[in-house]
């Protein structure tokens, strides 16, 4: 049977052609091109010119404009005013961020279990003037979370305030409070339980290394960085530093039932951080990690724990993306039907042992969930539930827990299997595996 669930996220598609049509003012922010076009009527063909516009990053002025216009446009937010001598976010590196956490760690969680009724909240440590990731989490998340943002900054603080102050409805489900350097995660009030905390934190620890890295960059690269508010971008041992001390204090409140299943997630900006932060995990005792890169202009890095014993670890992530010969796949309606008659077949040779449950989402009609009790993805497996009869009468099987998630998208299929069985060695997945499984949905 296949299903969907309530969950939902509202993915906004940021098109820069369509607001520099709609916005004139933006079109001063272009580099203008001409373009001869062949203009057809009834009696001949002539040669009109035309003009190209592309958006010309280049200039911290046109990061700010463009930025401002485009959380009016896509976010809702009518009244917002970047601050232009603190930082300009990029949206779609922002925007990344949060999906990434959304879409592999949160939204298998509400397949696996869909009645899940508490007040949740997301936490942004250091949100800085711009309200930028409580605004994007306001618009993605499910069921809009309660989002709070901390912020120690007194000038960014109050800019922050000015733009949910102007935004009534921003403020049903965005607070702000002070922050503390001694105390980087803030209490929460103990009916909210924590869905996850995110957190941009300063990459660098003086103006000289900062200064030293921006000297190796091209100089007409964008840059999101003013360098004359020291506050915004130093800490004592940068990056490194604060996320071991957010690390630190994050074990401190494991116990506590509001953050027992909480994601405590930061932003990495250097990549050699990645892996001194998971040792410093491994170190701590902290066996539930989460890593991912987020790929723009200028790449970062997503370092991600939790405690909760009782999770969904992601096995592994099929590397590179399995290619589909489109005869195999041809769309996700065909290869959800094919595997749901496919799998009910093996639910009847196990006499009703094997269990399988397919779920959608609204918000995307290329992803689906597939939940098993057995690996089906080897081909050992299958035979011996297709065989039935006394072997499989004595092998182990049927008490796995497995969620397979399955992405397409043009000719490829991206996908990631979690599992709870941590032990099991058995586990460990191919491509050629998933390609047979895609084959024997499209043969049966």
């Amino acid at each position: 049977m296949i299903e969907f669930c309530s969950y939902k996220l509202d993915v906004p598609h940021i098109s820069v052609k369509h607001l520099i049509k709609k916005y004139p003012s933006l079109q001063g922010n272009c580099i203008k091109t001409p373009v001869r076009r062949h203009q057809e009527n009834d009696r001949h063909i002539r040669l009109q010119l035309e003009y190209e516009y592309t958006y010309d990053y280049t200039k911290s002025k046109n990061q700010y404009d463009i930025t401002e216009i485009i959380v009016k446009e896509y976010f809702n937010v009518d009244n917002y005013q970047l601050l232009r001598d603190r930082l300009c976010p990029r949206i779609n590196n922002r925007m990344a961020y949060i999906l990434i956490l959304e879409s592999l760690l949160i939204e298998p969680d509400r397949i696996l279990n869909p009645q899940q009724d508490e007040k949740e909240c997301i936490i942004d440590i250091g949100t800085g003037s711009s309200l930028i990731y409580p605004i994007i989490a306001n618009k993605l998340s499910y069921k809009n979370s309660l989002i709070i943002g901390t912020e120690i900054n007194e000038v960014s603080l109050n800019n922050a305030s000015t733009i949910l102050n102007n935004n009534f409805h921003l403020k049903q489900n965005i607070s702000l409070i002070r922050g503390s350097k001694d105390k980087l995660i803030p209490s929460v009030d103990s009916d909210i339980k924590v869905k996850y905390l995110i957190c941009n934190p300063p990459f660098y620890s003086s103006k000289e290394e900062l200064l030293s890295k921006e000297s190796s960059k091209s100089i007409n690269k964008p840059n999101e960085l003013i360098i004359n508010e020291d506050e915004l971008l130093y800490e004592d041992n940068g990056e490194l530093g604060f996320v071991k001390k957010l690390i630190d204090e994050s074990i401190d409140l494991s116990t506590q039932y509001k953050f027992k299943r909480c994601w405590f997630t930061s932003q990495v900006g250097i990549h050699k951080h990645v892996e001194e932060l998971n040792s410093y995990l491994d170190q701590k005792g902290i066996p539930y990690k989460f890593n991912e890169t987020i790929k723009f202009n200028t790449s970062r890095w997503i370092v991600g724990w939790r405690f909760e014993p009782f999770i969904f670890r992601i096995q592994k992530y099929i590397s590179p993306l399995i290619l589909c010969d489109n005869k195999i796949i041809k769309k996700l309606d065909h290869l959800l039907l094919n595997l749901d008659e496919y799998f009910s077949k093996l639910r009847k040779k196990s006499h009703d042992r094997f269990e399988y449950r397919i779920s959608r989402v609204y918000h995307n009609k290329n992803i689906c969930y597939i939940r098993t009790n057995e690996y089906v993805w080897l081909r050992r497996i299958r035979r011996l539930i297709e065989r039935g009869g006394e072997e499989l009468e004595k092998q182990n099987l049927f008490n796995k827990d497995v969620l397979i998630r399955v992405y397409l998208f043009n000719d490829k299929v991206d996908i990631n299997v979690l599992t709870t069985d941590i032990a099991d060695k058995d586990v460990t997945i191919h491509s050629n595996s998933m390609n047979s499984l895609f084959k024997s949905f499209d043969e049966n």
